[in-house]
């Protein structure tokens, strides 16, 4: 058998190693409906722009969890070039955390989901200070489209908090790529190390973004996620102000306009508008029914949240 592909081609490519991702049942891995809350100003700019902001990691306070994989597979890295077997990997064991260590990592552009509709820790997360609200929408594709996947784009992640579960997702890329590399040895291809070790190391990458602390499991979270190795944003990146910094940020509507068949990008799929614990609710939720109506969207109902609002 011929392998006319590098090894770290083939993993991203090759039927065998994408089926199991076709084959998942969308709707029970990542819930019927999803919620993301954001504040008021979130709200506006996601309505007015069709779309979702894809934060850059670097730049956000979950930026820690992407530095704790980092850690967690520079050690499984060091444990791995003890053992005999892997000898054939080496050199691109070592490169790539030399990569992972010294490099700038590069910029993965997330945007954050909950399966909860109505938790206090994700008000207190993501709202702190303002008025936040909950915007729940059906996780389905319709018509063959879906605003939170684009294949080979962009991608929805379950976030994992168990740390034998990040290591167990980690060695299984790891074991992924040197069985691949083996293979290509075996059939005469030279090693390019600094290929599999750009690779690898980009692989890796996109497992940290999916890693959190188990103190947080209470979020349920999910994550859309767009790696910069994946296409050219160089003309699609925004910014916005932050606090005391400066945010890149990708609009999911213009990877839409790509993709999409029709000229125009449908209207998201709000189930719901939940608004955040605070002393003016009613008022809060007459004036975003007054927006929705104005927007395309006065089908959506919006709803108080549960929790009980305390000063």
């Amino acid at each position: 058998m011929k392998y006319p592909l590098p090894g770290y081609c083939r993993i991203e490519n090759d039927s065998t190693y994408r089926a199991k991702y076709l084959e998942e049942n969308w709707l029970e891995r990542y819930g019927s409906h999803l919620t993301h809350y954001t504040s008021m100003k979130g709200l506006v700019g996601i309505i007015q722009s069709g779309g979702f902001w894809l934060s850059d990691h670097r730049f956000l306070n979950d930026s820690e969890e992407y530095h704790n994989g980092r850690k967690l597979v520079l050690s499984i890295i060091s444990r791995l070039l003890d053992k005999k077997r892997h000898s054939h990997f080496h050199p691109v064991l070592i490169k790539t955390a030399s990569l992972l260590e010294y490099e700038q990592e590069p910029p993965q552009y997330m945007c954050s989901f909950s399966v909860k509709p109505d938790s206090l820790d994700q008000w207190r997360a993501y709202a702190p200070g303002q008025q936040g609200v909950a915007m729940t929408f059906e996780n389905h594709p319709r018509d063959g489209q879906s605003h939170f996947i684009i294949p080979h784009i962009m991608q929805m992640y379950r976030i994992i908090y168990c740390d034998d579960v990040k290591t167990m997702m980690l060695v299984r890329t790891l074991a992924k790529y040197s069985k691949e590399c083996a293979k290509d040895r075996e059939n005469g291809l030279e090693t390019e190390v600094d290929q599999w070790a750009h690779w690898l190391a980009n692989a890796l990458a996109l497992e940290f973004i999916t890693f959190k602390h188990a103190a947080y499991e209470s979020e349920a979270e999910t994550r859309m996620v767009v790696p910069s190795c994946s296409t050219d944003f160089s003309r699609k990146v925004h910014h916005r102000v932050t606090k005391n910094r400066i945010v890149p940020y990708l609009l999911s509507t213009d990877l839409y306009k790509d993709r999409l068949e029709k000229d125009t990008v449908p209207l998201l799929p709000i189930t719901e508008i939940r608004v955040g614990p605070t002393a003016s609710q009613l008022v809060t939720m007459r004036s975003i029914e007054e927006f929705l109506n104005q927007t395309g969207y006065g089908h959506v109902p919006v709803v108080e949240s549960t929790i009980p609002f305390r000063e």
